[in-house]
C-alpha cells in the first residue's frame, strides 16, 4: 500500500477461501437454473410417455451434465465412491 492510500474494506483478497466461495456460488446458481428447467421438461413430456420413462430420461440427462462436471473438477478419481 502506498503512503496516503486508504484501504478499501469492500475489496476481497484472492485467497483459496475466496476462490472456493466463488466456485460454490457459481455451482449453486447453475444448479438452481438447471434443476427447475429439467423438472419442467419432465413434467411436459410426462403427458406423452409413462412415468418410468420420464424418470429414466431425467436421470440420464442429469448424468450427462454431472459426469463432465465431475471429470473436470476431480478427474477420474471423482467417479469412484
Amino acid at each position: 500500500m502506498r503512503p496516503g492510500e486508504r484501504k478499501n474494506p469492500r475489496v476481497l483478497k484472492r485467497t483459496p477461501e475466496h476462490s472456493a466461495l466463488v466456485r460454490g456460488l457459481l455451482l449453486m446458481t447453475v444448479a438452481m437454473l438447471v434443476i427447475p428447467a429439467m423438472d419442467a421438461v419432465v413434467k411436459y413430456i410426462s403427458g406423452s410417455i409413462n412415468g418410468v420413462q420420464a424418470g429414466q430420461a431425467r436421470f440420464g440427462f442429469q448424468a450427462l451434465f454431472l459426469v463432465p462436471a465431475v471429470l473436470l473438477l476431480h478427474g477420474v478419481r471423482g467417479l469412484r465412491p
